[in-house]
């Protein structure tokens, strides 16, 4: 090879080394692990009433209070109850209502065994200003539902201690199904049929579904999904 293309050569062998040398690696893109998304808010609540006579003609139903005057005008309160009897896995459940507005004016909270005109649990409050999402644990009370027991549970804004025709009442019905064990996920339970496990474990969870679920049995009036403090 004669010196000339000796010379050629090496030039471009070197500036083959030279880009190679300069030539920057691509950045490295940092994997990333998607956010888990939460469950409950992924959930399609669907819920199932209980197969066991639930939904029969004979079986009582959601009672809804209306305003009566009196110092509670335009007033309501709605039972987060089923149509029909409502079942849950726990002796002692938590109970919901919801009041539209305030009212100064007494207020009573009643579990009734069938068959026993004695309330179970009996709760009397001076006034009911605290409106919007309302509930009641059992188990502050020492109360504890009897296995296979229908119960209605009442709440009423008593309008006239004198008349007490003129309450405001709105009543459900509960049913301890101990054979069903608690679900912990609220589309679970809500699938089980224990409405009012389902119902608290979206309320706990401050969930959308909370309106998804109350939608399905009718409960189209509550506009409030937080509880009061």
């Amino acid at each position: 090879m004669s010196t000339v293309l000796r010379f050629i050569a090496l030039v471009a062998f070197g500036w083959t080394l030279l880009s190679i040398a300069e030539e920057k690696p691509a950045p490295s893109v940092p994997k990333t692990t998607p956010a888990k998304p939460d469950k409950l808010a992924l959930a399609k609540i669907k819920y199932q009433p209980p197969l066991r006579g639930a939904l029969s003609s004979e079986q009582p139903h959601r009672r809804r209070g209306g305003a009566r005057g009196d110092g509670v005008s335009l007033i309501t309160l709605e039972v987060l109850a089923p149509d029909h009897t409502g079942w849950t896995g726990q002796p002692q459940p938590t109970l919901y209502w919801f009041q539209s507005a305030p009212a100064d004016v007494p207020f009573e909270f009643s579990v009734i065994r069938e068959g026993d005109p004695k309330p179970l649990v009996l709760v009397r409050l001076p006034d009911a200003r605290a409106a919007g999402l309302q509930r009641l644990r059992l188990a502050d009370h020492g109360v504890k539902l009897e296995p296979g027991v229908e119960y209605e549970w009442v709440v009423a804004l008593v309008v006239n201690p004198e008349s007490r025709s003129r309450d405001v009442i709105a009543s459900g019905y509960i049913q301890y199904d101990p054979a069903s064990t608690a679900r912990t996920d609220a589309a679970e339970s809500a699938a089980a049929g224990l409405w009012y496990d389902a119902l608290s474990q979206i309320i706990d969870a401050q969930s959308d579904e909370l309106v998804t679920l109350l939608a399905q049995v009718g409960l189209t009036n509550v506009t409030a999904t937080t509880l009061p403090r």
